[in-house]
C-alpha cells in the first residue's frame, strides 16, 4: 500500500507524484464497455504491476454482482490500495465496507448548476451532507478522499468551510474534478493553488478530456502543488475519456522529472491489456503507447536519427518498454533505405536507391499495403549485390 506523504514544497526532483488509477470506475462509465470479472482481475493485477498507488475498483453502491466483481480483485491480491466512489449516503458507504476497499471517494458537488438541478439542495446542506458521511465513513475505519465535482464551475469561495469540516471528521485528502473537461492548464493551476492554500491535506486532481487538454491540465494541476493525478489507462472514459495515465506517468516522470512510484516499462503491457478488454482500439499516433509513437519513415528524420537518435527522439523508447523502428514508405530516402538493405545482406548504389523509392512511392500511392516482402522482392529485383555504395543521402 502507498505511503503517502505531502511532498508538494519540494523541488521537482525530489517531491514524488502518486497516481489513483479509475480505468475499472471511470473508464468503465465510458459507453460501450464493461469489464466482467476476469477482465477486472486481469486489469487490477496490470496495473499493480505498473505501480500505481491507488486502484478505484467501481462504485460499491451499484449492485450485489458488482460488490462481488469488486471483492474478487481485493482476494487476488493486489497491493496497491484499493478504493470505492461513493455518494455521501450511509447506504453508499456501508456497500463499500462489505465490499471490503481501504478506501472511500465521497464525491459532492457544490457548484450552481449541480446544487440546483442534480442534488437540489443549498451548498449549506450539501457542506453538513458531507461532513455526516465522512464521519460515518471514518468510524468505520476508511481512508478517506473527498471529491469536488464540478470543481472548475464552483465559486472557490464554497471549498474553504467543506474542506475545513470534513477534515474535523478526519478526511484524509482532497479531490478536485474538471468534470466537463473545460479547465485550462492557467486555470487549472490557479484552482490547484487556491486550494492548496486552505489545507495541509492532500490534494489530487482529476480531468475530462473535452477539449483535449485532460493531460496538459493535470500536468499543470501537479506544478501547482496537486499530489495525486486520478487518471485512466488509454484516457478511457465517459465522453471524450479522461486523462491518460501513460501520458501523465511519462510526462511527470520524464518530462518534468518528478519521482513517481510506477514502472514505466510496463505502460505498454497494460495500454495492450486494457485496450483488449474494452475494445477501444488505441489510434496508431497515440503518445508512449500508439504503434507509431517510435516509427520513423521521413527520409530526413531517419537520415539525421542514423547519426544521433536525438535528432527526433524526444526520450528512449525503452523507457516505456518500447522500440523504435525505422520502416519504409512513400516519404523514405536514401538513408533509410540503405539501413534496411544492409540488415538484409544487400548494399546499393545511389541509382538503385532512386529506382527501389521510386517504386516505393508508386505502390503506397495506388493504395497497397507496402509488406517485407515487398521490399525484399523490389531488393532482388534492382539491386546487385556486389554493388558499393556511393554519396548522397
Amino acid at each position: 500500500m502507498a505511503n503517502f506523504n505531502n511532498s508538494s514544497s519540494k523541488s521537482p526532483s525530489t517531491r514524488t507524484i502518486y497516481f489513483s488509477d479509475t480505468t475499472l470506475r471511470d473508464g468503465e462509465q465510458a459507453p460501450g464497455v464493461a469489464f466482467n470479472r476476469e477482465k477486472r482481475i486481469a486489469i487490477a493485477q496490470a496495473l499493480d504491476q505498473l505501480g500505481v498507488d491507488e486502484i478505484e475498483l467501481g462504485f460499491a453502491a451499484s449492485g450485489i454482482e458488482h460488490q462481488r466483481d469488486m471483492a474478487s480483485v481485493i482476494e487476488s491480491g493486489i497491493k496497491a490500495r484499493t478504493r470505492s466512489l461513493a455518494r455521501p449516503l450511509e447506504s453508499d458507504i456501508r456497500a463499500a465496507a462489505e465490499v471490503g476497499v481501504q478506501m472511500v471517494c465521497l464525491f459532492i458537488a457544490l457548484s450552481d448548476m449541480h446544487l440546483k438541478h442534480k442534488l437540489r439542495m443549498s451548498a449549506d446542506d450539501a457542506t453538513e451532507m458531507i461532513a455526516r458521511a465522512t464521519a460515518s465513513a471514518k468510524e468505520k475505519g476508511f481512508y478517506i478522499s473527498i471529491a469536488f465535482e464540478d470543481a472548475t464551475r464552483t465559486p472557490s469561495g464554497r471549498f474553504e468551510k467543506v474542506i475545513r469540516r470534513v477534515s474535523e471528521e478526519g478526511a484524509d485528502h482532497i479531490g478536485l474534478g474538471d468534470t466537463l473537461g473545460i479547465g485550462t492548464p492557467q486555470s487549472i493551476a490557479e484552482l490547484v493553488r487556491t486550494v492548496k492554500q486552505m489545507t495541509d491535506k492532500l490534494v489530487s486532481i482529476h480531468c475530462h478530456d473535452d477539449f483535449g487538454l485532460a493531460v496538459a491540465n493535470s500536468l499543470a494541476g501537479v506544478e501547482a502543488g496537486a499530489d495525486i493525478l486520478s487518471t485512466t489507462v488509454n484516457g478511457i472514459g465517459e465522453r471524450a475519456g479522461n486523462a491518460a495515465t501513460e501520458c501523465c506517468a511519462a510526462a511527470a516522470g520524464v518530462l518534468l522529472g518528478y519521482k513517481t512510484n510506477l514502472d514505466l516499462t510496463k505502460l505498454q503491457t497494460v495500454s495492450r491489456l486494457v485496450s483488449e478488454c474494452s475494445g477501444f482500439h488505441v489510434p496508431p499516433n497515440t503518445p508512449i503507447v500508439g504503434a507509431n509513437a517510435f516509427r520513423h519513415e521521413s527520409g530526413i528524420h531517419v537520415s539525421a536519427m542514423l547519426r544521433n537518435l536525438q535528432c527526433y527522439e524526444a526520450y528512449d523508447p525503452a523507457l516505456f518498454g518500447a522500440k523504435r523502428e525505422f520502416v519504409l514508405g512513400k516519404t523514405s530516402g536514401r538513408a533509410g533505405l540503405r539501413h534496411f538493405a544492409m540488415a538484409e545482406g544487400v548494399e546499393l548504389s545511389d541509382a538503385s536507391c532512386d529506382e527501389i523509392l521510386e517504386r516505393i512511392k508508386d505502390l503506397c500511392d495506388s493504395g497497397a499495403e507496402l509488406r517485407e516482402a515487398d521490399l525484399q522482392r523490389l531488393l532482388r529485383d534492382v539491386s546487385h549485390p556486389n554493388e558499393m555504395a556511393n554519396g548522397g543521402e
